[in-house]
């Protein structure tokens, strides 16, 4: 009869998700197998792989994440470049704009005699003109074509350029991560549902056997174990569903998609101690690449800080066109340089100096941290590892000895309990036999073998 413990799986952490699982072992050859639909898919443990690195919609955004920062890239090395710009203005004012006066007031005298014989010449006044002169016309037009090459700022595009490419080397590891751990998942969700079917097909064996026994030889511990096994289908039940949802939405298969999976071999160890768990851990860890990144990120900060501390200079050519004054001509080309600081910013760029120093300080200290975190999980999956490897030879043992002792068992009764003492081991096995897949697979991905 099977306990609650024994009923009640451990729980399998699945691409973050918690979902319940139960035992696997080398399935008896006298246990049932469940006749698969004409409409299953057929899968290997590999095949489900490559179908889940093909179809997961996580992994498609993590890629198209990756497309985006490589672009990034791109776009920010034009910056290099020099820039053409364009700019066209036309304003039409009320009225004439300014006067320039032409000529002033003359006077011209005529000679004539006057009294006494003297000679007098009238005077004749000439008034000045005033000639109108826009100094800007009405309807004025101005347009320009200007070439500026940034010299200074090339230092603040470098700086750019590296932090779009930590952002890609980020995106990259990110994607690296997800793939791991949807590859331990998909694993994982595997090897559950086949050990669940398995299960469900043990415990439908001994339904039928105890079903039998109970209407021939009614008693209150037979009927006891015979609701424990009852109840221990209706787990498998649900738990057979919840694994075939997980398993078709990791492999990106449509809801209700039934599975015919092909149970794997025994994986080995592909370490041989917790310190070679670690170092493999160290040399291909996603998350001590993002946090070296982070490095480069806090070093382009402060290289783009310290560029605010010089003058922008610029390198400019223009070409200009106007109607607007008529005295000037009406296209021109100009050549030259331009220069700006700014003197007094009341201690900013000092302090955001300092800032983006901590950051970098901050960043080299998260390296070591995440390593340290790395190592240690990778130890403790290996300890696991080892744990559960032990644990599975002596299920195996106690089901060779059931096995063996049923050989001695003189009456039919003796029989009896013996063949329930061997189903029992052989449930325990199954668990056992799990436990150990799931964790090979959490140390697979935690040195970067998944």
């Amino acid at each position: 009869m099977m306990s609650k413990s024994e009923r009640i799986p451990v729980l399998l952490i699945i691409a973050g998700l918690a979902i319940p699982s139960v035992g696997l072992a080398q399935q008896p050859a006298h246990l049932a197998k469940l006749p698969s639909p004409a409409n299953a898919v057929h899968l290997t443990l590999e095949q489900a792989k490559e179908l889940a690195l093909t179809n997961n919609k996580q992994l498609e955004l993590g890629r198209l994440n990756v497309q985006e920062k490589q672009i990034a890239i791109d776009a920010a090395k034009t910056d290099y470049l020099p820039k053409l710009l364009g700019s066209a203005t036309y304003l039409h004012f009320n009225r004439d704009l300014g006067t320039v006066v032409a000529t002033r007031d003359r006077s011209i005298g005529g000679a004539q005699i006057g009294p006494g014989g003297n000679i007098q010449v009238p005077s004749v006044t000439i008034p000045g003109k005033t000639v109108t002169a826009n100094v800007v016309n009405q309807d004025s037009a101005f347009g320009a074509l200007i070439v500026a090459q940034p010299i200074t700022k090339l230092i603040g595009v470098s700086a750019l350029v590296d932090l779009a490419r930590a952002d890609a080397c980020i995106a990259s590891a990110q994607l690296e991560k997800g793939t791991r751990d949807l590859l331990s998942g998909v694993g994982q969700a595997f090897y559950g549902l086949v050990a669940v079917r398995r299960i469900h097909a043990a415990l439908s064996l001994q339904a039928g056997m105890l079903e039998p026994i109970l209407q021939a030889q009614p008693s209150a511990e037979l009927r006891l174990a015979y609701l424990e096994v009852r109840k221990g289908k209706v787990d498998s039940e649900k738990q057979m569903v919840e694994l075939t949802d997980l398993l078709n939405q990791l492999l990106g298969l449509p809801a209700g998609t039934c599975l015919e999976l092909t149970e794997p071999s025994v994986p080995i160890a592909t370490v041989a101690s917790a310190d070679d768990a670690a170092l493999q851990a160290l040399s291909s860890n996603p998350q001590i690449c993002e946090a070296q990144q982070n490095i480069t990120k806090a070093q382009a900060g402060l290289k783009a800080v310290r560029m605010e501390r010089l003058p922008d200079v610029n390198i400019v050519a223009a070409y200009g066109a106007q109607n607007a004054a008529d005295y000037i001509q009406p296209n021109f080309s100009t050549i030259g340089v331009t220069g700006s600081y700014l003197f007094v910013d009341w201690g900013k760029r000092r302090m955001v100096k300092h800032q983006r120093e901590t950051q970098l300080a901050m960043a080299h200290r998260n390296v070591d941290a995440v390593a340290e975190s790395v190592q240690l999980e990778a130890r403790k999956a290996y300890a696991a590892f080892k744990q559960t490897s032990e644990q599975l030879t002596i299920a195996n043992e106690f089901v060779a000895a059931h096995q063996q002792a049923e050989k001695g068992a003189k009456d039919a009764a003796t029989m009896m309990t013996l063949k329930g003492a061997t189903a029992k081991a052989q449930l325990e096995q199954m668990m056992a036999e799990l436990n150990y897949r799931v964790a090979h697979a959490k140390l697979a991905a935690a040195i970067g073998h998944p």
